[in-house]
């Protein structure tokens, strides 16, 4: 059986990065305004984004876009934007503290096939022109910051807590009742081959044999369940996953750093196995042209998706991700994976939300799905985000009863760093 792990922005976030949208976005502010104080003759300030009619004689000391527009205010100057998504995502971000840049872009084409009468732009060709630039900066500024991220992160309590997670054994309470019987059956067939060769002397390992030994004749397999659903089932059976898939999400290579499984592994005793580890970067790599940035939306389920491709115009799916993954073997890759066996996902920082909506509905309701395992993150004591998680992992679902049965329930789940 498999594990593939979901890494999303909050996995680059738990080991220090500034790599949120916020952060991209305050930095840019950042950048400019720094650039614009060191002009002070300057009547007015222009580049490809936006046009500032006059430069303030005063700055506050803060650096983000809420200064400047309160800096402009104060001296009745105005800032007037070409790049309306850069307006929009700048807004956002310092009125509610987060935005999500994607799935405002795919609002803004959907005002456009509407035709809404507050639509913000009239042309996606406009939209996919300015989206281009906020894809470039946001590059641009990913590099600058894995650039400076130390590649051997020597913060040990972090990687142990997330190593030991990634390579930890299974736990049969975490999936669902078919699975757990699917996963009986195959380790009775084993003890029972063991049981034969432990009686005619050829076996190698007593891992299991106690139980083997012992199991009652009458109902074996019903017993047998009973066993691997108790905590301690790891003791007595090999329930390390075969493979173990690194399904990332960000354009960063944080994930390689839990590439060294010999570090997390505790195999039970008298037993080994080879783990296979393998990392897809399913949206793609910084400054990499054979697996390029992927940067847009991914939600055909969405019913305006289908008045998008009812138009037949190929500007509007420009950044759609599904076309997009086919620019590389990304996705057949996982689809490969996703058929070869039983696996289990876990949920590393993904907040599960719209923008991925038809991927992660692949994975989820895919049949050889037997448990989906989000670890949250502990805002205080008493605080995480559980239950949001598992709000946006029911949108990607159109069963609710197979969504019920394959996430882990809040008690059985824990914080990514506890």
């Amino acid at each position: 059986m498999n594990r593939i792990v979901l890494i999303g922005n909050g996995f680059d976030l738990a080991h220090k990065m500034k790599t949120s949208y916020k952060d991209f976005i305050n930095d840019y502010w950042n950048s400019i305004i720094s650039h614009l104080q060191q002009k002070p003759h300057l009547i007015e300030y222009k580049n490809d984004d936006f046009l500032i009619t006059g430069l303030p004689r005063l700055w506050d000391e803060e650096k983000t876009y809420q200064s400047l527009k309160a800096c402009l205010k104060r001296e009745n100057l105005k800032i007037v934007f070409e790049n309306k998504i850069l307006e929009i995502i700048s807004e956002k971000s310092f009125l509610n503290n987060w935005v999500d840049i994607e799935c405002e872009y795919y609002e803004l084409l959907k005002e456009i096939i509407n035709n809404t009468s507050y639509r913000r732009y009239t042309s996606a060709n406009k939209l996919n022109s300015d989206f281009e630039k906020i894809k470039k900066y946001l590059e641009k500024y990913l590099t600058k910051i894995e650039r400076t991220f130390d590649k051997e992160f020597r913060d040990p309590f972090i990687k142990r807590e997330i190593g030991s997670k990634i390579y930890s054994s299974f736990k049969l309470k975490d999936f669902t009742d078919r699975t757990t019987n699917e996963i009986t059956k195959e380790e009775l067939s084993k003890l029972e081959n063991r049981k034969k060769n432990l009686v005619a002397g050829i076996e190698q390992t007593t891992l299991g044999s106690n139980i083997i030994m012992n199991l009652n004749s009458i109902n074996p397999e019903k017993e047998l369940k009973e066993i691997l659903l108790n905590e301690n089932a790891h003791n007595d059976f090999d329930l390390i996953p075969d493979q173990i898939i690194f399904l990332n999400f960000n354009y960063t290579s944080t994930a390689l750093l839990y590439d060294d499984k010999k570090k997390y592994i505790n195999f039970p005793k008298g037993f080994t196995k080879d783990v296979i580890t393998e990392f897809i970067n399913i949206h793609g790599e910084l400054n990499n042209p054979n697996n390029q940035m992927i940067f847009g939306f991914g939600d055909e389920i969405d019913n305006d998706y289908k008045k998008i491709e009812a138009l037949n115009k190929n500007d509007y799916l420009q950044n759609i991700k599904s076309i997009n993954y086919l620019e590389t073997d990304n996705y057949k890759k996982l689809l490969r994976i996703l058929d070869d066996d039983l696996f289990q996902v876990f949920i590393f920082g993904h907040s599960c939300g719209l923008s991925d909506r038809t991927l992660i509905n692949t994975i989820f309701e895919h049949p050889n799905c037997g448990s989906i395992k989000p670890y949250y993150y502990k805002l205080t004591e008493t605080i995480d985000n559980y239950s949001e998680i598992t709000r946006n992992i029911s949108r990607n679902f159109n069963s609710k009863s197979i969504m019920r049965e394959k996430v882990v329930n809040r008690t059985y789940c824990k914080p990514l760093i506890e």
